[in-house]
């Protein structure tokens, strides 16, 4: 059974394709999204209270666990980055899950075109799917490796 976005698509692709992509929704009170907008701000300038007042309620108490793992260190009253490794290198804009898919294409030696989050996955990539790359190419997902966690495509 084919998907209703895929059915849309086939039979009314004016109104697929005419579509607006989806606006990015983000939960700043979200402790996983706090966690690491304070530590990539405390890398770029130490944070005051005046700062933990911007981040909402729960951003003592995320400081005081980035502190009790040794992430953040407090000295007169601001929190230090206390790390030399760089905290944005490892934040991932599209997904908060470390668990994810890597998206392959076949025609090209399994060149890696994305990621998915592992949750995610099964609607996004399964075998069938469509995918819209750069120049609103599209492509057709083959398979869905769920113990490799892959999904190989091929053009349409």
């Amino acid at each position: 059974m084919k998907t209703p976005s895929i059915n849309i698509s086939l039979r009314h692709p004016a109104y697929f394709f005419g579509q607006p992509v989806e606006s990015a929704v983000l939960d700043p009170e979200n402790p996983y999204v706090l966690r690491v907008a304070a530590l990539c701000a405390a890398y770029e300038l130490p944070l005051s209270a005046q700062d933990e007042a911007m981040f909402g309620a729960r951003a003592p108490a995320i400081a005081s666990i980035l502190e009790d793992e040794g992430q953040l260190k407090s000295l007169d009253g601001l929190r230090y980055w206390s790390s030399s490794d760089y905290p944005a290198g490892s934040v991932n804009l599209r997904t908060i899950s470390d668990d994810t898919f890597t998206i392959l294409d076949q025609t090209r030696d399994n060149a890696v075109l994305g990621t998915v989050d592992s949750i995610s996955a099964p609607e996004l990539v399964y075998p069938e799917a469509i995918l819209f790359c750069t120049r609103a190419t599209r492509y057709f997902v083959r398979e869905l490796d769920l113990k490799q966690k892959i999904a190989l495509r091929r053009a349409a």
